[in-house]
This record gives structure tokens, C-alpha cells and sequence, in this order.
């Protein structure tokens, strides 16, 4: 069992070119920078306090999270994008455009560097874009 700190003791001592002071968990020495330091913590024992504090207290840490997802999905790799171009003839799937090209999964939200060829297609940026290839109607004419 830790006894109570009691931060008064740990006062900073002041350098001529940085104040110095001991961290009240854990003893270390700190130059003091910033406000966790003028509490008398490091910056390990400030984010353990933080982290629980908040676990306690909202059920989640506050830094250590697990690994989420991004929310984007990978793309395809470059020899599996060759692949799939070469398959394709280095056209588009959609309007038969060969003008920057995409390999993109079939199926919308997939990761790309799990796929087999089979799943990922080839598509130029304005097919993918949902503009397509369409003549532009001037005058109100077509």
C-alpha cells in the first residue's frame, strides 16, 4: 500500500537554465515544462494517472486504446494492382477508358490487400468519381 503524497514536498528547485523536481509517484527527475510537471508528475506516471482516471471513470483509457480500424479500407497492393490491369488491358471495366486508373475491390468497404484478383476491378477516377464518361451538354442542346 502507497502512502499519500503530499506534492508540497517535492517542490521544484530552480536552475539557472531549468527547473528540476522529482516526479511524486515514482521518484524520477523531471525538468518541468510543461503543467503535468508543475504537479510534480513525469510524463509516464501523468498519462497512467489519466488512463485511470478515465477507465474509472468513462470505462475507457484515455491513450491506450486497442487498435481500431480507420475507417477507411486498404488499398490494393501494387503487384496485385499490376495483376488486375494486366487482366483487365489496361482498361476501364465501366466505359473502356485506359486514363488513370484505379484497382478497387468490387465490393464497396473491402480490404484490398485481403482479396483475390477475381475480386477487384479495374476502374478509371472519373467512372469511380459516379461522373462516368458523358459528353457535356452546352446551350441546353445535346
Amino acid at each position: 500500500m502507497t502512502r499519500p503524497i503530499d506534492l508540497d514536498e517535492r517542490m521544484p528547485v530552480r536552475h539557472a537554465l531549468f527547473t528540476t523536481a522529482s516526479c511524486a509517484l515514482c521518484g524520477a527527475e523531471i525538468h518541468v515544462q510543461f503543467e503535468y510537471q508543475q504537479r510534480g508528475l513525469c510524463g509516464f506516471c501523468a498519462d497512467a494517472a489519466a488512463n485511470l482516471f478515465m477507465l474509472a471513470h468513462a470505462g475507457e483509457p484515455l491513450t491506450w486504446r486497442e487498435q481500431r480500424a480507420s475507417g477507411k479500407p486498404k488499398p490494393v497492393p501494387e503487384p496485385m494492382r499490376w495483376i488486375v490491369w494486366q487482366r483487365d488491358g489496361f482498361k476501364c471495366g465501366r466505359c473502356g477508358s485506359s486514363d488513370m486508373l484505379r484497382a478497387v475491390p468490387k465490393e464497396r468497404g473491402a480490404d484490398g490487400d485481403k482479396l483475390p484478383p477475381e475480386a477487384i476491378e479495374t476502374v478509371c477516377n472519373r467512372c469511380l468519381s459516379g461522373r462516368g464518361h458523358r459528353k457535356r451538354r452546352r446551350g441546353g442542346g445535346e
